[in-house]
């Protein structure tokens, strides 16, 4: 496995940890390209929540998954308040368009 953090915003507690399969030398029966998925904690706005993050990501590396676990900063820290308002918003017209038969579809 490749377990690395790395910083985001230089003097920020922003930072992603990969838990990435790692290929073996030992033959061809390795997956050459998995699904992905990035896990963002929560914790209302407040802190971020430790079961919510590696927990996560390795019951999903354990399901054949790269994963990704984004910490954030939040509270008073987070200038990126605005940047999740407009997320949940864009968020939701993507749900509105699945319902509505497009292909894109919000997991």
């Amino acid at each position: 496995m490749i377990h690395k953090t790395i910083s985001l915003v230089k003097g920020k507690d922003v930072t992603l940890t990969t838990y990435i399969h790692d290929q073996s030398a030992q033959g061809n029966f390795q997956i050459p390209q998995r699904p992905a998925i990035i896990v963002m904690p929560g914790g209302a706005y407040s802190f971020l929540s430790d079961a919510e993050g590696e927990p996560v990501a390795l019951t999903f590396l354990k399901e054949g998954y790269n994963t990704f676990v984004l910490r954030y900063s939040v509270g008073d820290a987070a200038p990126i308040r605005k940047f999740w308002k407009r997320f949940l918003l864009l968020s939701g017209r993507f749900v509105l368009m699945q319902r509505s038969g497009t292909s894109i579809r919000m997991l």
